[in-house]
């Protein structure tokens, strides 16, 4: 559980450490990206191994995981793009 909740913030809080300003956007950006990528590999491992089976009414489950699982990593991967940039522009990493 604690590696998932990692997995879901590490990109956004690199994505926000790496620009130098809008690391909510960055992180956002970083979350959406992730989310496709993952649920459509996911969606594809499922038809490939016969877990679901495609017709005319069940080809609409395709979006339902993506979608759901989207928005919670949009949000947890803009927090973590926030507390990235906010790592960056603390004055105590850069010395004397």
């Amino acid at each position: 559980m604690a590696l998932a909740s990692i997995a879901s913030v590490l990109p956004g809080l690199v994505a926000g450490f790496i620009s130098g300003s809008r690391g909510f956007l960055a992180g956002a950006v970083a979350g959406a990206l992730g989310s496709f990528l993952y649920g459509a590999f996911f969606e594809l491992i499922q038809v490939h191994s016969g877990d679901l089976k495609l017709n005319a009414r069940t080809w609409t489950i395709l979006f339902i995981f993506p979608t759901i699982y989207s928005v919670g990593l949009i949000v947890t991967s803009a927090v973590g793009g926030g507390a990235g940039q906010l790592l960056r522009s603390n004055n105590r990493w850069r010395g004397p």
